[in-house]
């Protein structure tokens, strides 16, 4: 008898935690430290990183939940291109970060500083009331 897994025991081995922080140690953290607001995976890129792994289909769920994935990251999916299933190795779904409404508050209480005296404070300040009445 053999400590190794079974083919089947090897393949179940990669769990969806695995493959959201492979995607975050590997895309997101990157993209972070760059800079960028907008940044995309390839699944087929995901599944060559983690051996094991089943489908397509279970990346592409790890990476799309929003409660597991999108929200505790910041992101959001803006664009998905591939396979009309969604699940092909040359899927692509693209994210971008977004801003809590604190980080938008400061930018904008700082525009409107710095627009003060160039009359440009009303302008500010209206824009910033119809973002308020969104939230």
């Amino acid at each position: 008898m053999t400590d190794y897994p079974s083919y089947s025991q090897a393949m179940a081995a990669v769990t969806a935690d695995q493959i959201r922080r492979a995607v975050e140690r590997t895309h997101i953290a990157p993209a972070r430290a760059r800079g960028e607001w907008r940044f995309s995976v390839r699944l087929g890129d995901v599944r060559k990183m983690l051996p094991g792994i089943r489908g397509n289909s279970h990346i592409r769920s790890a990476i799309v939940s929003p409660a597991k994935f999108l929200e505790p990251n910041g992101l959001a999916v803006v664009a998905e291109s591939g396979p009309a299933s969604g699940q092909g190795s040359n899927t692509i779904i693209a994210y971008e970060f977004r801003k809590d409404a604190s980080s938008f508050l400061d930018e904008l209480k700082a525009l409107y500083g710095s627009f003060q005296g160039m009359g440009l404070s009303d302008e500010i300040a209206k824009m910033r009331a119809e973002w308020e009445e969104r939230q």
